[in-house]
């Protein structure tokens, strides 16, 4: 929606909302985050997680924040079906959901890692978000 709110067709008409969205727009991501936080943190102490699904799950949360972060700006978010940041989202998704689903046969042992864990996913900065899309080739139309 928020995407649908900061188009601008290439004639340069911008379609016009009711300006209470955006606030709800920003409170649903705001909400959005706050559960996949939920879930990070879930992940993070039930499970040993290995380095590259910490990696993941630090990528997905950033995602996220981009979105909020959009909105709150005021800022376009034109993730379409052929970019990068579309493609790696949906490879996340799937990773994350893989997480989700598998049986979970490796207990944590100690809140310790538990910490050191959810402490390495949450320092997962902006920056590597950027750094693993501009890696990806370019997405090219069907």
């Amino acid at each position: 929606m928020w995407r649908a709110f900061t188009y601008e067709d290439p004639s340069g008409t911008k379609i016009t909302f009711d300006p209470q969205l955006r606030p709800e727009l920003m409170r649903r991501a705001a909400t959005a985050e706050g559960k996949i936080e939920s879930l990070i943190v879930k992940l993070a102490t039930e499970r040993e997680l290995t380095p590259d699904e910490i990696r993941t799950l630090g990528l997905f949360r950033q995602a996220y924040q981009r979105l909020r972060e959009a909105i709150r700006n005021g800022d376009r978010f034109d993730w379409t079906r052929n970019s990068r940041e579309y493609l790696l989202y949906n490879q996340l998704s799937s990773r994350v959901a893989h997480m989700i689903d598998r049986e979970n046969t490796r207990r944590q042992t100690s809140s310790t890692k538990a910490g050191e864990q959810l402490h390495q996913i949450a320092a997962m900065a902006p920056e590597a978000w950027d750094e693993v899309v501009t890696s990806l080739p370019a997405a090219t139309a069907p």
